[in-house]
């Protein structure tokens, strides 16, 4: 699903900034990151989800006047 992709893209992107020494001067634990990891993941599904589709609002026939 698509939640799992976010999931995978956001630890990616954590691991590459760790593996390059990026974040090697931040005050962050591993705690702290896996709380980034998870509020990213978050927040990124919360943009991307699908919209469910409501019925509308206004009668199926309206007849012109």
């Amino acid at each position: 699903s698509s939640r799992e992709e976010l999931e995978k893209i956001v630890e990616d992107i954590i691991l590459q900034r760790l593996e390059e020494g990026q974040l090697d001067e931040a005050p962050l634990t591993l705690r702290d990151l896996a709380v980034i990891r998870k509020t990213f993941v978050e927040v990124l599904a919360g943009v991307y989800h699908t919209r469910i589709n409501y019925p509308s609002s206004q009668p199926a026939a309206q007849t012109a006047k």
